[in-house]
């Protein structure tokens, strides 16, 4: 069972993998697809362990040629055994050669409806799915995927087709779905796969190019290592959804505000978010005159995966809330004349409640992300939860909701009240 933490590292050390094989196709083989490679250039490595035994995953080719010669040996100078075509679906087993699960053999053994086996290599090989791997209900999801996303007033199996199909309002669903535990592990490792696939590169890259920026690249790191196995998801995707991956990888990008008059322009060391990818500048921008009003790289610390931070314009235009350090913690400025001003918000993680009352039990705070209701107004929701057990031995759990709101005044200080809004025992 993963959490969300868990698997957002092993999409850092996905994004931290190399791309050998796209430098090798510089070169291709005479009388070969430009597809193929000899081992040695590829730099392929023993076996140490497998993933399975035998096959097991469904494939087809991706290759510009429609075409992918299947090899006797693990060379490109092997004798061909048959041709695959674009389309035929077939077996196949890429034996990974590290523990961690981030690298895999060079060359995958494939084998053809036909019974016939031979070698590929790796990058040709896309995942094969049809609508007959989705689920149909809990007996193929499982009860807590089913239980989870009822309470949040949502069919699964509705959806997840629904997405498959292209449908936007499905997709959008499918991909802000709140799961934990083992409903999320199933819908990472077993249904994400088949909807993106089923959708494929052009419809994903135009629903997602209709979203905001923070949720195109909140998709990006969902799709990590479990969705693309036993492929490294960063190489994988740009091979095989190229124009979903041009949303993905970037080295600049603009968060414009509402009225077209101002851009926050970002710009990052390289387009892939490794480990080592940080913001090298963040310049807010007058698009009327081009002049940078302020510059905002000192203030930003996103890194990694949270690189590209989030930027929400206030509906007049004249206010923004920056997100340099990941999507909670941001900094608020209010425009003043001809220039932005800071304006100082609180530690709204400590922030004490007065109905958060730690007699009633052992309390765990949390926080909605901080945004605009209206102009010169920021809001957000604190909850906390209480677990307690009474003399007999049942637990207990309270959940107190408050909304708390905060007025910027004409001096730029906050001023902030709190209320209710949600009151639950269980």
């Amino acid at each position: 069972m993963r959490s969300f933490f868990s698997v957002i590292a092993v999409v850092a050390s996905t994004i931290s993998c190399s791309f050998s094989i796209l430098a090798a196709n510089d070169e291709p083989i005479a009388a070969e697809s430009p597809s193929e490679q000899s081992s040695s250039r590829s730099g392929e490595k023993p076996s140490v362990t497998s993933d399975a035994e035998g096959f097991s995953p469904n494939g087809v080719i991706d290759d510009p040629d429609g075409y992918v010669n299947l090899r006797k040996e693990k060379s490109a100078d092997s004798p061909i055994v048959a041709k695959v075509k674009k389309g035929e679906p077939f077996e196949f087993e890429c034996r990974v050669i590290n523990e961690q699960r981030t690298e895999h053999e060079t060359w995958c053994k494939v084998k053809l409806a036909s019974g016939v086996t031979g070698w590929m290599h790796y990058s040709r090989i896309k995942r094969y799915y049809t609508e007959k791997d989705l689920p149909k209900g809990p007996e193929d999801s499982g009860e807590e995927i089913d239980e989870q996303t009822r309470k949040q007033g949502v069919n699964y199996y509705e959806v997840a087709r629904g997405a498959a199909r292209g449908d936007k309002k499905a997709l959008k669903t499918f991909f802000t779905l709140g799961l934990d535990g083992a409903a999320a592990e199933t819908h990472i490792t077993s249904i994400l796969p088949v909807v993106i696939h089923l959708v494929g590169d052009d419809a994903l890259a135009e629903f997602l190019r209709n979203q905001p920026l923070n949720f195109q690249f909140t998709v990006r790191n969902k799709l990590d290592d479990n969705v693309t196995y036993p492929f490294r998801s960063l190489e994988y995707l740009q091979l095989h959804f190229p124009k979903t991956s041009k949303l993905f990888f970037r080295r600049e990008i603009d968060f414009p505000s509402p009225d077209g008059h101002y851009t926050i322009h970002k710009v990052f060391s390289d387009e892939q978010p490794t480990e080592d990818s940080k913001v090298t500048r963040s310049q807010l921008i007058d698009k009327r005159t081009g002049k940078v009003i302020k510059d905002l790289t000192a203030e930003d610390k996103g890194r990694w995966l949270y690189r590209e931070g989030d930027v929400e314009w206030a509906p007049d235009s004249k206010g923004f809330l920056y997100f340099g350090e990941g999507p909670i913690k941001p900094e608020a400025y209010q425009l003043s004349g001809k220039s932005f001003v800071k304006i100082e918000v609180p530690s709204l993680d400590h922030m004490p409640l007065s109905g958060c009352d730690p007699k009633l039990g052992n309390a765990y705070p949390g926080l909605e992300k901080i945004h605009w209701s209206k102009p010169g107004t920021l809001v957000c929701k604190k909850t906390c939860y209480y677990k307690s057990t009474d003399k007999s031995g049942t637990d207990h759990e309270l959940q107190r909701t408050y909304e708390i709101m905060m007025t910027i005044g004409p001096d730029g200080k906050l001023t902030t009240e709190e209320k209710p809004v949600e009151n639950n025992e269980y």
